[in-house]
């Protein structure tokens, strides 16, 4: 498939990178702003472009970032107050962890799962946590 210099979409114009066989776009939802890309190195026709990028507008558009990350948070406030804590420190909250953690990027793979990638704020000692969701934008697993 020839790729495009760039996709127009409901959430911006995607700019197709060469270096990383993925088009990307810089998005903001009225409470963040990350990147949102799309890697397309098994996708094989302009039809099959179109329909991953229908399916991440759709999933954006629902946030279903927003269900990932609270599918993920009593796993890690569990690990960061079981084995990350540092002396004195006192546990972490749900409500502190919420404040803390952002989203840098998203990428989209062309099956349609995912993976976020969330920025720590420290929590873990500067390491990203990564959220994985399967085709239809639901939680799959998370890392740091």
């Amino acid at each position: 498939m020839e790729k495009t210099i760039s996709l127009n979409s409901a959430l911006g114009e995607f700019i197709y990178d060469k270096e990383y066989d993925q088009y990307s776009v810089d998005y903001n939802d009225g409470k963040q702003s990350f990147e949102i890309s799309i890697t397309v190195d098994g996708v094989e026709s302009n039809d099959e472009l179109i329909t991953l990028l229908k399916k991440v507008e759709t999933l954006v558009k629902r946030k279903y970032y927003e269900s990932a990350l609270l599918e993920m948070e009593e796993e890690m406030i569990n690990l960061k107050n079981g084995a990350w804590l540092e002396d004195e420190e006192p546990e972490m909250t749900t409500d502190e962890f919420r404040k803390r953690i952002t989203i840098k990027s998203i990428t989209f793979y062309e099956d349609g799962s995912s993976e976020i990638f969330c920025d720590d704020d420290d929590i873990f000692w500067g390491h990203y946590i990564l959220i994985g969701t399967n085709e239809n934008g639901i939680f799959d697993d998370v890392s740091i």
